[in-house]
């Protein structure tokens, strides 16, 4: 995907800048670069004006704002002590005490457990900070962490512990290589797949779409009777504009669902989920907390009531910067995430697996494993780039054999840290003949039947890989997710990210 952003951020800092100029008359602010903060575990007011004397005008508390995208970029030292005027999720609040962010905290996943795999490229060690802050609360770049060994090797079996260290604070991780070497090897299914069904081409490149707002539903019908219909549009962003750790969007790449709250996958430019080890953000929404399809759009401006703004705000997670691979590899349980950190632009290599648990509560990633799949011999492996999950033991791999011109479904199972793989099915042909890429990929569990996502085409597939149907759009946007909410499909698009509930 290669997007042009120039002006797709309109009116994300006019009026916060507008507003931090009037609170800041009361006494001169310092100024720094774009901070990313950190919430800590206390509740603080929230006021309007600062003096050297301290605060006044209470605004609002810091209580509907926990786990929103915090930023700030001046501060004011008062008798009281020092305060930072708050944006939470793009737009500005006003000032807080220090003593609210979490300060020269390093949080980092405690247990990561690999794979024995010799041809493995390694395990990247940054890959277990959620964040490290520095004495003002303000999350610190990685490259000033120290951290004891960069990579952790998986060809020999054993544990490493894995130090983290920053202005006199220290944190550890300990990373187990598992023994069982051929673990995740199975055998595939040999008998072809006899019912095809047609295959298609699709575009390769956006031609359509608009970051602008949005003040009409869309209604999009497919050629064998899928409607795909807005159900809720997204903001563009979640923060003010920034570098790619502090800015939340513009990109979407995936999208799951799970007991009530979808999440996506964001990125600053397309060019970052491209990358071998990509960073990015997940953004939660409680969809049903929102009264509008159409309100989250205006979420990091002024033009929400504020009253509409913080009870939103209650209903919206968002991580730190976090290792997410490319982002289309997630799927969700009632109360975890996971995302395979994947390499979009990698073939087939005998890498291993890298699967991060998020917890929904909090946003931070607890545990770290990597699994491998191999059909029958190591030679063979499956390296996966799209997955759906069924439970927090068990997910669906979608692997594209393409010398064989097949989609395989895998089934991947989780016994404490150990894995084990199983083929369910497979197609008889590449679904889309272009090469394009997936776009999407879900397993609706009651009806036992996969949905496969192209740019303007969805597949509907048996357990064992046999057509169903397929569905061919004209929406001229890139499908960037889809999930099973209720028993029914939805389909997240871009430009700008809108989620469509898909009726048959």
């Amino acid at each position: 995907m290669s997007i042009k952003i120039k002006q797709a951020l309109p009116f994300l800092v006019a009026s916060s800048l507008l507003a931090i100029m009037m609170t800041s008359r009361e006494v001169q602010a310092t100024s720094t670069s774009l901070q990313t903060k950190i919430a800590g575990n206390k509740t603080y007011n929230i006021y309007k004006k600062v003096s050297k004397k301290g605060v006044k005008h209470k605004v609002t508390t810091t209580s509907p704002f926990k786990y929103a995208h915090l930023q700030s970029r001046s501060y004011v030292r008062t008798k009281h002590g020092t305060y930072w005027y708050l944006y939470a999720n793009g737009r500005g609040l006003g000032w807080v005490n220090q003593n609210f962010f979490a300060r020269n905290k390093i949080n980092v996943v405690k247990s990561v457990s690999l794979v024995k795999n010799s041809a493995d490229r390694g395990y990247n060690t940054a890959d277990a900070v959620n964040y490290v802050t520095d004495r003002t609360g303000s999350v610190v770049d990685l490259y000033k962490v120290w951290i004891s060994q960069p990579t952790v090797s998986s060809a020999t079996a054993g544990t490493t512990r894995v130090l983290y260290q920053y202005n006199g604070r220290s944190a550890e991780s300990h990373v187990t290589v598992r023994s069982n070497s051929k673990e995740g090897i199975a055998k595939p299914i040999v008998a072809a797949q006899t019912n095809a069904g047609p295959t298609s081409t699709t575009w390769v490149k956006r031609t359509g779409g608009s970051f602008k707002i949005q003040k009409k539903a869309h209604t999009y019908v497919g050629t064998s009777g899928m409607t795909l219909k807005t159900a809720f549009f997204q903001p563009n962003i979640l923060s003010l504009a920034g570098s790619p750790d502090t800015q939340v969007g513009l990109i979407p790449e995936g999208m799951t669902y799970a007991d009530g709250w979808m999440t996506t996958s964001l990125y600053s430019t397309s060019n970052n989920a491209n990358q071998p080890f990509a960073w990015g953000h997940l953004a939660s929404y409680r969809l049903s907390a929102f009264d509008s399809k159409f309100d989250a759009q205006y979420i990091p401006t002024d033009d929400l009531s504020f009253s509409k703004f913080k009870k939103y705000s209650e209903n919206i997670k968002v991580s730190p910067y976090i290792r997410l691979g490319h982002g289309q590899a997630i799927g969700s349980t009632t109360q975890y995430i996971y995302v395979v950190a994947n390499y979009n632009k990698a073939g087939n290599p005998r890498w291993s697996n890298e699967i991060l648990r998020i917890r929904k509560s909090d946003m931070l990633i607890d545990k770290i494993w990597t699994f491998k799949v191999a059909a029958s011999k190591a030679k063979y492996p499956r390296y996966f780039h799209n997955v759906t999950v069924v439970d927090d033991f068990t997910m669906i791999g979608l692997f594209h054999n393409s010398k064989k011109h097949k989609y395989e479904f895998w089934k991947i199972s989780r016994l404490g840290d150990s894995f084990t793989a199983s083929q369910m099915g497979q197609t008889a042909n590449d679904l889309i003949t272009n090469s394009a890429q997936v776009q999407g990929f879900t397993y609706d569990q009651a009806n036992r039947v996969f949905y496969i996502a192209f740019n303007d085409h969805i597949f509907k597939l048996a357990e064992d890989g046999s057509f169903i149907s397929m569905n061919k759009f004209n929406t001229k946007r890139e499908f960037e997710g889809i999930a099973i909410k209720n028993g029914q499909l939805i389909v997240n698009m871009a430009q700008r990210a809108e989620l469509m509930q898909a009726s048959n």
